[in-house]
């Protein structure tokens, strides 16, 4: 069964590419998912289960989404996390399975600092990767965070580094 993973950064559009997916009907993004929010009136379509393990994974690392560990110590914790990112998965698989969809996927931004901890453990994901200008992220994560927009900018680029990462190991690339 094939597996879409979004990757991008907060307010980068990976909630309207999950949705999309999601509305597909032959890719299950989940059953428990984030609801609808002021920042996001049509729904985040994140599935609560992988979101729990993400901020499980960073609080592991002494991390946040805004404070992220460094790959290190992400890499630190795969053993102690393994297991439940395999059952998961599995489940994630069966859903999919029940609900005669042909394909599973799953979002959440924090992904992209967690993701070498589900690597080992999917199996040929389609990674799909969200962008958006760098100054829009920061504004919007100033309206809804209070973040000041030089903060954004830095974690904007620290998420993107971490996706290049991703790609550049899954890929083989050379840059």
């Amino acid at each position: 069964m094939n597996c879409f993973v979004i990757l991008g950064m907060h307010r980068s559009c990976t909630s309207m590419v999950s949705r999309a997916l999601h509305e597909n009907k032959e890719v299950f993004m989940g059953e428990n998912m984030l609801g609808k929010t002021t920042c996001q009136p049509r729904g985040h379509y994140e599935d609560l289960l992988f979101l729990s393990i993400n901020e499980d994974i960073l609080k592991a690392c002494g991390g946040s989404w805004k404070n992220p560990p460094s790959e290190d110590q992400i890499n630190s914790v795969k053993d102690e996390f393994s297991e439940i990112v395999k059952k998961a998965i599995a489940q994630a698989e069966s859903n999919a399975r029940n609900k005669g969809a042909k394909s599973w996927g799953f979002k959440d931004p924090r992904t992209c600092i967690t993701y070498p901890v589900y690597e080992p453990h999917l199996k040929n994901p389609s990674l799909i990767f969200t962008s958006r200008n760098s100054d829009d992220i920061a504004r919007s994560l100033k309206k809804r965070n209070g973040m000041s927009e030089k903060d954004a900018k830095s974690l904007c680029d620290e998420y993107n580094k971490r996706i290049l990462s991703i790609f550049k190991k899954t890929f083989k690339c050379q840059t």
